[in-house]
């Protein structure tokens, strides 16, 4: 399949998306989020290229697409997605999900996932975790896990599967070290994060046409090199057709 990110939106038709790609839910599943989930702490100011979208939710974004993958910090009780089926709507886990806890919509710590299409099908990579950059206002096993990131140990066995795959399409939870800079709002400076050199590592490899993300809460989009970035706000989204071309031009 070819991707085009370039197709202009202006005059075009309203269209249903065949797959739909969603930033950070933060317990935002259905309704308002219970007293446990609303314990987020945004060191994020908002974005100047995006708002956030009020009154969404994740079941609600789901609703008119065929297929779609939600970016990470989907929340920590995951009750709601009981009548959510599994193998329509995945979920690559961020920093501030349960990992283990977690039921069968989510991807695994990292490899390779398809959608199919009218004719062939959608293939992605996929990379999970991030650091959090507010665990000392979190508890462990409530709402932190030490395993929010990849162990370094595995860092070899990604960059090869990555670099065997070459896909022309990554969905992760954050993005390269060399990135970081780019795309932050949060004022304090950090050193890269085992995720962010792990994917730094990846895109050295191999530089996909397309690298969405969300984690730093703006919508935004950028081109460094050969690839496309897309970083997702909060319920952010953006829509693929079933022709793989963007629906939209940037992320709403």
């Amino acid at each position: 399949y070819e991707i085009r990110l370039t197709e202009t939106t202006l005059n075009r038709p309203l269209q249903m998306p065949h797959i739909r790609i969603i930033g950070d839910a933060h317990g935002k599943l259905n309704a308002r989020p219970k007293p446990k989930e609303r314990n987020y702490r945004n060191l994020f100011p908002r974005s100047p290229y995006g708002a956030r979208g009020r009154g969404r939710n994740y079941l609600n974004l789901i609703q008119g697409a065929c297929y779609s993958v939600q970016v990470g910090d989907l929340g920590f009780d995951y009750s709601a997605l009981a009548d959510v089926d599994p193998r329509r709507h995945r979920v690559v886990a961020g920093n501030h999900d349960n990992v283990s806890g977690a039921p069968a919509h989510f991807l695994g710590d990292f490899g390779a996932h398809s959608f199919p299409l009218e004719e062939g099908s959608f293939s992605f990579f996929f990379v999970r975790g991030a650091y959090s950059v507010d665990r000392p206002q979190r508890v462990e096993g409530v709402d932190w896990w030490p395993n929010e990131e990849l162990e370094e140990s595995q860092f070899a066995k990604v960059v090869a599967a990555f670099a065997e795959r070459r896909p022309r399409v990554i969905i992760s939870h954050d993005c390269p070290a060399e990135i970081v800079p780019q795309v932050a709002t949060t004022p304090l400076k950090l050193e890269p994060s085992r995720t962010n050199r792990l994917l730094q590592m990846c895109w050295e490899t191999h530089s996909p046409d397309l690298w969405i993300f969300g984690h730093h809460h703006r919508n935004w989009r950028a081109r460094f090199g050969a690839t496309d970035f897309i970083c997702l706000g909060e319920l952010g989204y953006i829509d693929f057709d079933e022709q793989v071309a963007l629906i939209s031009d940037a992320p709403k």
